[in-house]
This record gives structure tokens, C-alpha cells and sequence, in this order.
């Protein structure tokens, strides 16, 4: 955690699209305070069934799923599903998360 909190200096942002598969929740707690908005992009894990708690409660949040096709999304098509939440500020799942067995390899 050191090294993420020195990268980011004393810096502040308007805007923060943070992705932290393996992120525990002191570094999204930094992300929170430096950003004036954060939309969480997170793995489809957050969909499971027994899935976890978001780490930032009440902040917009992408939840990834998987294409109807069979396939993972592409970074395209997460990055503009994810912009279009800095506007909205809702809750989305890109994809489908349904049957959960369904998801590809």
C-alpha cells in the first residue's frame, strides 16, 4: 500500500475508474477520498451468489459479466460501459451474470 499512496502523491481527481481485482479495501478507501467520483469496476465475482459486499458502498459500480455469446468482454466494451456510469451514477452489469454456471473458462 506504501507504493500505491506514494504514486499518487498529494493528487486529487475529478474522476476515478478503479479496477482492483485483488485491491483490498484500503486501497479503494485511498481512492475514495482522493476522487470526486469513483465508479468501481468490478469482477463478476460481486454477482455470485455468495458474492462480496462492494467495497464502496453507495458509489456507481460496473459489475462484469460475461457476453451472452459465451465470451469475456473486451477492455473496449468495459471502458465504455464504464464512462457511461460517470454520467448516470448507477449500478450496471455488463453482460450477463445468470446462469452462474454459464460463465466461459
Amino acid at each position: 500500500m506504501p507504493n500505491f499512496v506514494t504514486a499518487l502523491g498529494d493528487r486529487r481527481f475529478d474522476l476515478a475508474l478503479a479496477y482492483l481485482p485483488f485491491g483490498d479495501q484500503a486501497a479503494w478507501d485511498v481512492i475514495d477520498a482522493r476522487a470526486d467520483r469513483v465508479v468501481q469496476v468490478l469482477t463478476s465475482a460481486y454477482a455470485a451468489p455468495d458474492g462480496p459486499e462492494p467495497p464502496l458502498p453507495g458509489r456507481p459500480r460496473l459489475i462484469l459479466g460475461w457476453h451472452p455469446s459465451g465470451r469475456w468482454h473486451t477492455p473496449e466494451e468495459i471502458s465504455a460501459a464504464a464512462l457511461a456510469l460517470t454520467e448516470s451514477g448507477d449500478e450496471a452489469v455488463l453482460g450477463v451474470t445468470r446462469p452462474w454456471d454459464g460463465r466461459p473458462a
